[in-house]
């Protein structure tokens, strides 16, 4: 498949598993939702114990928000990662029973069986970018010491750039390790090698789509958040004319800058899932007979 037909094939395999993926990350956005209303709820309730035992009285020179925005970060980020790695694989599995042209069911995609395996391989992939965010570390320590000076020089900016596009390289080297660990027995920096023997035959074809498609992406995330909004923009101007137009228009405005982007965001969520699922089958038919396998097994 060249750019073209593998985007198209994207959107048929999203339609044919649109209710699942959609319902699967809707699952994810509720989970997100209240483990973040939850945390900050004991925050809050910690903090004015606290405050009113007297051990600790905050002066107003405290940033309490700042802290409590801390300790929110410290205990989530954690979850978020691993809850990130559960969301993607979900919608990769989903993509496979569709690509298989199985009956696609969250009940069925046996997520529980592979999760920690993928989970190595994520832990494996922040392991390989640690050089990269020392380095940009480094950087950026360099310039708060040190104003006005390399940072904002030729070679500075150019440093920057390559820097990052070091990174997206390496980052198309690997970019098919999580569905490697899915569909293949592969753990840690086995699953980096084998994403890197699928990748290497057509490494700046990948590059390519996988960088047309993350613009492509923008655009419809960008679309359908500008159809939500539009949308509440409109509730909002009819609540003028509306007996309780008040209530109409508090509706709006929640619609617009909660409901809408949180719709949108489950829309968009499955699609990466997809891509990747199917980068990883265009490689290995490619170069390695994958479609020929699947007909020896379907007969």
């Amino acid at each position: 498949m060249n750019a073209a037909e593998l985007m198209d094939k994207v959107f048929d395999i999203y339609k044919k598993s649109f209710w699942n993926q959609v319902a699967f990350a809707a699952i994810i956005s509720i989970v997100n939702i209240g483990v973040i209303f939850i945390a900050t709820t004991v925050l809050m309730v910690a903090f004015l114990a606290l405050v009113a035992t007297g051990l600790s009285l905050p002066s107003p020179a405290d940033d309490v928000p700042g802290m409590l925005l801390l300790g929110v970060v410290i205990i989530i980020l954690p979850f978020a990662l691993i809850w990130q790695v559960f969301s993607a694989l979900g919608h990769i599995l989903l993509s496979r029973q569709a690509f298989y042209g199985y009956r696609t069911s969250i009940a069925d995609m046996g997520i529980f069986k592979v999760f920690f395996r993928v989970l190595s391989v994520v832990f494996a992939l922040l392991f390989v970018a640690i050089p990269f965010v020392a380095v940009a570390f480094g950087f950026i320590m360099a310039f708060v010491a040190f104003p006005g000076g390399l940072a904002f020089s030729g070679v500075g900016i150019v440093f920057l750039l390559a820097l990052g596009f070091g990174y997206l390289l390496l980052a198309n080297m690997f970019s098919l390790s999580i569905a490697v660990a899915a569909f293949e027995r592969r753990y840690f920096f086995g699953a980096l090698m084998r994403s890197w023997q699928l990748v290497k035959p057509n490494f700046w074809r990948v590059f390519g789509v996988r960088t047309a498609w993350m613009f492509s992406i923008f655009a419809f995330s960008f679309s359908a958040q500008g159809i939500f909004t539009l949308l509440g923009m409109l509730i909002t101007l009819v609540a003028g004319t509306a007996p309780i137009g008040v209530l109409f228009s508090f509706f709006g405005i929640i619609f617009t800058s909660f409901i809408g982007p949180m719709v949108a965001a489950m829309l968009v969520a499955p699609l990466d899932g997809i891509m990747q699922s199917l980068l990883y089958f265009n490689q290995r038919m490619k170069h390695e007979g994958f479609d020929l396998e699947l007909r020896l097994e379907k007969l």
